[in-house]
């Protein structure tokens, strides 16, 4: 085993040695190469190993232990330590022995055997995602058969029968609480089919206050509940789909935070994957958030903290309001151009290259732009993202761009001011106002005409 393995795997059962434990055999069919096993816990910002066991003397079979523990919890199980490797997830802790067949080629195809709450957890998994289909088709249908009353009731009388089916589904599994409690925060009651519009603006506000309306999540038991992340990023994924104002979106978030104590896995689970989607769409919303993570438990998740750090890092040299962050780089003379130099001006930071067809296009624009307002203080600094100087050089004289600030590392998509801004399309641009910050993005044709109107006023 690797250092980091031996490390692992001692502080995953060194931390039980006073604990009860209980038994997990994995058997993965027509595994020829792999020699150790890969134990996960989530927590929280990412996949954290917590054991890699060695293989027994029969291979492909593998067996460990874990804590005994009143409720199950969710592990993980993978057959390598790749940066994304794929996982099994299923419950352990309640149950003396279990045992985890799969293909080697594929722990995703794993079932477990012998174990009743694991059984019951994949059953009620299946039937409620089957629910959550058959809702999203019937909703889908819905919004085609506006102006047919008769086809909107019978949609209607679906629903409901929908919702009954998952009130049915919730009860089935009562016995089971921890079970009842992850399917519960994934249950959703249909907005036309629930009989219970009254009190709700419409639909969009019915669904920001009961995507969770079937979860007692004030419950202890949602600290086990790994896939309140995942919930959580799809309520917030649908909020921003369909541009909420931020001050709602933002009382909704406070509304479901409120519902765990801070710094409790809970909470963890749930701020992560909020603050996970919002980075992810690159909104502004999400920097309160990212920083309250990275306050609330960096310390103990140092790792997780450094990456969501440099996330918001990211994240912050694309938003409106905020600092252009400083690009230096040579210029056609091979002398450095800092964009602080500009400061003063009005900037349009220009990506672009000459073998990019719109870039071409648009440089017109550009020029005529450059030409109206350069004397009231406006400027472009154009970043090529060319390999070759002479037609990175020849594009500049041939769709004259007159203006002095040209810039490039000559290093094609790897340019080294377009990856820190994380430009992955040209062209791109964002504007830049006297003091530095970002005021626009994307600008062209007649919407940069029309913000330098704003700005100059003529």
């Amino acid at each position: 085993m690797t250092r980091f393995a031996v490390w692992a795997t001692a502080l995953f059962f060194g931390s039980m040695l006073n604990a009860q434990m209980v038994k997990v055999n994995v058997d993965l069919e027509n595994c020829s190469i792999t020699d150790s096993l890969v134990v996960f816990r989530f927590e929280g910002t990412g996949m954290q190993p917590v054991a890699i066991v060695p293989q027994g003397q029969e291979r492909g079979k593998f067996s460990f232990m874990i804590e005994e523990t009143k409720s199950p919890k969710f592990y993980y199980l993978a057959v390598d330590l790749d940066e994304s490797p794929k996982v099994y997830p299923f419950l352990a802790g309640t149950e003396k022995d279990i045992i985890v067949t799969a293909p080697c080629w594929n722990i995703t195809q794993a079932k477990v055997v012998g174990s009743p709450v694991n059984d019951v957890y994949n059953a009620a998994l299946a039937r409620n995602n089957e629910l959550k289909l058959g809702l999203n088709q019937m909703v889908m249908a819905y919004g085609k058969a506006q102006g047919n009353p008769t086809e909107l009731a019978r949609l209607e009388n679906l629903m409901r029968e929908n919702d009954k089916q998952k009130r049915d589904l919730l009860a089935s599994i009562k016995s089971n609480p921890f079970v009842y409690a992850v399917i519960a925060a994934d249950t959703y009651m249909s907005y036309q089919g629930s009989g219970i519009k009254n009190g709700y603006k419409d639909e969009l506000d019915y669904f920001a206050r009961q995507f969770f309306g079937q979860a007692n999540l004030k419950d202890p038991i949602y600290n086990d509940v790994t896939s309140l992340y995942d919930q959580t990023r799809n309520y917030a994924d649908v909020l921003t789909m369909v541009q909420m104002a931020e001050a709602d979106q933002r009382k909704h978030y406070d509304t479901l935070l409120a519902n765990f104590t801070p710094g409790s896995k809970a909470h963890k689970y749930v701020l992560s994957g909020l603050v996970s989607l919002l980075l992810s769409k690159k909104v502004a919303i999400s920097i309160p958030y990212a920083e309250m993570l990275i306050k609330q438990y960096g310390q103990e998740d140092a790792a997780g903290a450094m990456r969501t750090q440099q996330q918001l890092d990211a994240v912050k040299k694309e938003l409106v309001g905020y600092p252009a962050q400083e690009i230096i780089m040579n210029g056609i003379d091979g002398k450095p151009i800092p964009l602080s130099s500009l400061k003063g001006q009005v900037v349009l930071i220009d990506f672009w290259a000459s073998w990019c067809g719109p870039c071409r296009r648009e440089n017109p624009n550009v020029v005529a732009t450059y030409n109206k307002y350069k004397d009231k203080g406006f400027t472009v600094y154009s970043v090529s993202l060319d390999q070759k100087l002479e037609n990175w050089v020849g594009a500049i004289q041939a769709d004259g761009l007159i203006w002095p600030n040209h810039v490039s590392d000559l290093a094609g998509w790897q340019n080294a001011a377009a990856k820190n801004y994380g430009v992955t399309s040209i062209p791109q641009t964002l504007l830049v106002d006297r003091n530095g910050n970002v005021i626009a993005k994307n600008l062209r044709g007649d919407q940069l005409g029309n913000k330098l109107r704003d700005i100059f006023g003529y």
